[in-house]
């Protein structure tokens, strides 16, 4: 098992943070399924939303597999998905966009189908990877992408949240909020560092 990626979009639907971590181990389980025949096969989706499910298979198929790059070129300010004001490369940035574009399918899919108002997904699973939302009331959007065997990691996006985002950039008045992308070496110290004590978590 092991955390992939974490994306941070902030109300204006901007990714104002990206990191990644296990890239090689998911590209071997992806050779792996590839040998086995199973890469090129539809996935298999299940939509954890507390009690609804439905329609996620076309949004997820959009995101595809291997989502997360590294950050080396350049690139400007962007619409809804996108990364602004963060050296990025070009698959970094379209991720970003397919992540936010497959969160908000299905945020809209669940509120529809849902027999209950204010309803939300916490979480969906195709056979090479597992997508934890968490949506905040400042509507500040935390989404992490881990190997499908993990357990929900609400939890654990709503403590980065509040013991982590809120303290370290919330909190600091040096921190111009909807200012672009965090940038706050302590924020992202005390985030890697709680990342790595996480279980499940493969350095």
């Amino acid at each position: 098992m092991a955390i992939y990626d974490l994306y941070i979009f902030d109300r204006h639907c901007v990714c104002v943070f990206y990191a990644s971590w296990n890239r090689q181990a998911q590209a071997q389980a992806q050779a792996q399924a590839q040998a086995l025949g199973t890469a090129g096969s539809q996935p298999t989706d299940k939509l954890d939303n507390g009690g609804s499910s439905g329609q996620a298979a076309g949004a997820a198929g959009a995101a595809g597999t291997g989502m997360g790059a590294g950050a080396n070129a350049a690139s400007g300010g962007l619409g809804a998905g996108g990364m602004a004001g963060v050296a990025v490369d070009k698959q970094a940035e379209e991720n970003a966009k397919l992540v936010y574009g497959v969160v908000f399918s299905l945020r809209n899919i669940v509120s529809k189908i849902s027999p209950k108002q204010g309803d939300n997904f916490l979480s969906y699973r195709t056979s090479n990877y597992k997508l934890h939302y968490f949506d905040t009331a400042t509507g500040l959007k935390l989404v992490l992408l881990t190997d499908p065997g993990m357990e929900n990691m609400t939890e654990v996006l709503r403590a980065i949240y509040s013991q982590i985002y809120v303290e370290y950039v919330s909190k600091n008045p040096l921190v111009a909020l909807d200012s672009g992308q965090i940038q706050n070496e302590l924020f992202r110290t005390n985030l890697m560092r709680f990342v790595r004590t996480l279980p499940g978590f493969n350095a």
